[in-house]
């Protein structure tokens, strides 16, 4: 008997037979031209769909920021989602925003950052630090996580090495949580990898690898960690949860990437999800993906609350217990 539901087998077969993926077969200067109507238009709600919540927007930084927030809330966690650097997050997008916030107890932002359609990832990094640095005058130092998922963890590894960079005394997260983050090849041997993973990615490849690179620089020269993540400076910060799948050219730098945390002394869970798919903890359509969600909510709570239970879940002398049957 298979290990993955028949939900997630058809649909990894449908995957494979049409050659899905995510990434789309244009250039850099392509995608800009295709993404630059919708960039002019942020989508935005009018309230938060729990009563629990307060829904605001701040317009701070010359950029735009969600507020999800709960009278009884005094940590935050700064969520920089997944747009590809092409487009801002729609209203499927705030279900897991407020999911974020009823379950990890903490008060969610969200970054609405510059996108790589006039300009390059270097003005989405210096928004998101931005923002990062007046959440830490707000809520005081450790009380402020930070998460992102593909294109939004690749801008969360950012941020940390740019808080080195910049050395403005500003301390680091109490966690970072990133699932998937997109990193560009940097090595031969990185390379050979990530086409060997290939053959197994129903989402994303080698070559929207190097389209990604080309976008984010948009013809500028970036510095190396926000390129390649995987050579950043994680001085500092003391706690991390990695996350890929073990089948996505992503996991081609996975390494590289938990040792470089390491030997800045960052204490690295990782968690390499098997046959999984790209952002599967974030993108939990099936339920195979339900405990790589579920470990990213844990990962990220300031504290257990019932909210985080549900009938998959039971707790048994104090620790948490899963069950998927």
């Amino acid at each position: 008997m298979s290990e993955f539901t028949l939900k997630y087998r058809l649909r990894r077969k449908a995957a494979q037979i049409f050659k899905y993926k995510k990434a789309p077969n244009l250039s850099a200067d392509e995608l800009r031209e295709k993404y630059r109507k919708t960039s002019r238009v942020i989508p935005m709600m009018d309230k938060a769909f729990s009563p629990k919540l307060e829904y605001e927007r701040r317009f701070e930084h010359g950029c735009l920021s969600t507020f999800l927030t709960r009278k009884d809330s005094t940590t935050a966690l700064l969520y920089i989602p997944d747009t590809q650097m092409l487009k801002f997050p729609d209203g499927a997008d705030y279900v897991l925003f407020e999911e974020l916030a009823l379950k990890t107890g903490r008060d969610v932002i969200i970054p609405h950052y510059p996108l790589c359609i006039e300009c390059s990832m270097n003005e989405a990094v210096d928004m998101v630090y931005k923002v990062y640095k007046s959440l830490v005058s707000e809520y005081g130092a450790g009380n402020v996580a930070a998460a992102g998922c593909s294109s939004g963890g690749t801008l969360a590894l950012a941020l940390i090495s740019h808080i080195n960079e910049l050395g403005e005394n500003i301390p680091m997260p109490d966690k970072l949580y990133v699932s998937s983050p997109e990193m560009c090849i940097y090595s031969q041997e990185e390379r050979e990898r990530a086409k060997q993973l290939e053959k197994t990615d129903i989402c994303l490849t080698v070559k929207w690898l190097d389209t990604f690179y080309d976008l984010i620089t948009n013809g500028r020269e970036l510095p190396k960690y926000m390129t390649y993540p995987q050579l950043g400076n994680y001085s500092g910060l003391k706690d991390a949860y990695i996350c890929f799948a073990d089948c996505e050219v992503l996991y081609a730098m996975c390494g590289e990437l938990e040792a470089q945390m390491k030997s800045a002394g960052v204490d690295v869970t990782l968690e390499a999800g098997k046959g999984m798919y790209h952002g599967y903890p974030v993108m939990n359509t099936v339920k195979d993906a339900y405990l790589g969600h579920f470990n990213m909510i844990s990962y990220l709570a300031d504290r257990v609350t019932s909210a985080m239970f549900d009938d998959h879940t039971k707790v048994i002398f104090g620790k948490i217990v899963i069950r998927l049957s």
